[in-house]
């Protein structure tokens, strides 16, 4: 089975030295592409942004081909990603996260007679926030995306039901981390991790760490490769008046990922809404108590007792914080909590085997 993943913002998770402004889609797809590629009679391909590297390259036994650059015109997008596709001469092609670039891909792949998986990145990808959604050109795309679509994968029950409540049918696959051993260290700070996002109200987290300035934080925050310069360094420069924060504003490696979780106390999450955030399952693989202001998918936190879910409180988030920093004892419990449940439910070899034989199914008969 050949199949071909299709992600320009990938790059930078197989090369290092290059940007390509990752986010949680690319991780998730890169750890599915590694899974995938040690299954027996199974080819990975991914298509990439174009950063000045060679047509074609191997990492390992998945094998990375070049389409566009970020500033091509919508025209040379297209033909270069037919090209790419055409290249890859897969019978399967996955893409993550909805864009306007999503439907014309499903279109193209279809075309082609080849087989088309999308898996959902977002809550608002179904339930109408998505900037996609504000146009009606956008609306359809997004459409003409779900119809063409042989698979779709949806992360947690809230965007299973709306699917469902559209007619769509979708297939649950919760987002997957790989299960390893970790190194404990000695926790220092509280960290909130993500990119300057409005969604993601990174300045929520400052307010916090205002409240508590005896409390140490940390927050890697770099700047999304749309946000606003301005509101990046307005974020920057109140983290250095509090003093308590120590800000990190470029991209962290994502293989240098681990050694800030391994010194975190907590986990803080102040998103509007999300799909399953990274973040989360890294918090189980660390077995770091997760505090999440507005985000429980599948209602996990308070069922499992992982940490403190608020309800969109931020007063709640507060005391639910000062009960977290002034307990050793309880921050250990819930993130063994957090470790057990990650491990039942998200485990990438388990995931993607499922996700690989629904696939095969696509072939049979």
């Amino acid at each position: 089975m050949n199949i071909c993943i299709i992600d320009p913002r990938i790059y930078q998770l197989f090369n290092e030295s290059v940007y390509s402004g990752f986010g949680g889609a690319q991780v998730q797809f890169t750890l599915l592409a590694k899974a995938l590629s040690k299954m027996e009679n199974c080819k990975i391909s991914i298509i990439v942004g174009d950063h000045g590297q060679a047509e074609r390259e191997f990492y390992g036994n998945i094998e990375l081909i070049k389409s566009f650059k970020v500033k091509d015109s919508i025209l040379f997008k297209i033909l270069k990603s037919l090209k790419a596709i055409r290249k890859a001469k897969a019978q399967v092609f996955m893409q993550r996260s909805l864009t306007p670039y999503s439907g014309i891909i499903a279109l193209l792949v279809r075309l082609l007679g080849k087989k088309f998986v999308y898996m959902i990145a977002h809550d608002f990808e179904v339930d109408g926030n998505n900037a996609l959604h504000k146009s009606i050109f956008g609306r359809f795309l997004s459409k003409l995306l779900f119809k063409k679509a042989n698979i779709i994968v949806a992360q947690n029950q809230y965007q299973l039901k709306h699917l469902e409540n559209r007619g769509i049918k979708a297939l649950l696959i919760k987002s997957s981390v790989i299960i390893e051993e970790t190194i404990s260290s000695e926790k220092k700070a509280h960290l909130w991790l993500g990119r300057t996002e409005k969604f993601k109200q990174p300045e929520l987290f400052l307010d916090l760490a205002e409240h508590f300035p005896d409390e140490k934080f940390m927050m890697v925050c770099p700047r999304s490769y749309h946000s606003d310069l301005e509101i990046q360094n307005q974020l920057k420069n109140r983290a250095k008046e509090l003093g308590n924060v120590e800000f990190y504003d470029e991209y962290l490696p994502y293989s240098q990922v681990s050694k800030v979780l391994s010194v975190a106390k907590t986990i803080i999450n102040t998103s509007v809404a999300e799909g399953f955030p990274n973040t989360f399952l890294q918090a189980g693989v660390y077995k770091i108590p997760i505090l999440s202001l507005a985000v429980d998918p599948d209602n996990f936190i308070d069922h499992f007792d992982c940490g403190f879910y608020c309800s969109n409180n931020f007063d709640m988030l507060l005391s639910s914080f000062q009960i977290l920093s002034e307990s050793v004892e309880l921050c250990s419990n819930k993130g063994l909590n957090a470790y057990n449940y990650v491990f039942q439910h998200h485990n990438i070899e388990i995931n993607s085997k499922t996700l690989f034989h629904k696939i095969c199914g696509l072939f049979r008969g």
